[in-house]
């Protein structure tokens, strides 16, 4: 159940309402971490608008760096660079292969995921 107050003054609580957060956007945006990025920074409604404006930044007809790019804010496009940015970085963290691919590739796929090996 929800409370304010623990959330404000309990940790675990607190990182527990996050990780909720963080895998209801890897479930719908299929842990594609440009999209998690976005929804989380600007909200899941702007995730879905810019995708319906500027194309779906996990398909091939789509330049993912445009994309991003094109982010009409540029808070969030920073957002999205760090993020993405540190992926390597918390995949080896976590004990996880860095396969040889792409930087563009690991931006298209589904390279987030919440749990460790």
């Amino acid at each position: 159940r929800y409370s304010q107050k623990r959330l404000e003054i309990d940790w675990a609580y607190n990182a527990r309402i996050g990780i909720t957060y963080l895998e209801e956007l890897a479930e719908r945006y299929a842990g594609n971490p440009v999209l998690m990025s976005v929804a989380y920074n600007a909200g899941p409604s702007r995730a879905d608008r810019w995708i319906e404006l500027m194309g779906d930044p996990r398909m091939d007809a789509v330049d993912v760096i445009d994309w991003i790019e094109m982010a009409p804010f540029q808070e969030t496009r920073n957002y999205i660079m760090r993020v993405t940015e540190s992926l390597p970085i918390y995949q080896a963290r976590l004990g996880k292969p860095i396969a040889p691919k792409s930087f563009e590739a690991m931006l298209k796929g589904s390279s987030l995921s919440l749990r460790a090996p």
